[in-house]
């Protein structure tokens, strides 16, 4: 998936700069990583695993349970992967652009994100990352 990832940052071009790319190959993810997530307004995974049950909700898991433990907001987050659902056999580039996981639909998701007000509370909005930062110290 990271290369997915990376061809549809290419393909968003100025907007690729709105955004930060984690290629995650451990699980449980890093603490540190969580905490990084916490400051930002969106997180957005993306497998060629299921998306229920899979790395991303795990991901999202453990965002959300630090965010109770500092008592901070919660970014707005989406999932993409593999539905559950009986999916056919094709070439693996067929199938991830009938899934909507090829370059082109990852950087239609992205930029569409991107555009989607984000959950952060009105006093939070401008630098949530701030905030987080102080609350680790």
């Amino acid at each position: 998936m990271a290369a997915s990832a990376y061809n549809a940052l290419a393909l968003l071009g100025e907007k690729a700069k709105l955004v930060n790319l984690y290629d995650v190959r451990i699980l449980p993810p890093d603490p540190s990583m969580i905490d990084v997530a916490l400051g930002h307004e969106r997180i957005m995974t993306m497998e060629d695993g299921t998306r229920h049950g899979g790395a991303g909700t795990l991901m999202v898991s453990a965002t959300r349970e630090r965010a109770q433990e500092l008592n901070a907001s919660l970014p707005t987050t989406r999932i993409l992967g593999i539905p559950r659902a009986y999916v056919e056999h094709h070439r693996p580039d067929a199938l991830l652009e009938e899934l909507g996981l090829d370059p082109k639909a990852l950087a239609v998701a992205i930029e569409r994100m991107l555009g989607d007000p984000p959950s952060f509370p009105e006093s939070l909005h401008e630098r949530p990352a701030r905030r987080i930062l102080e609350m680790l110290k």
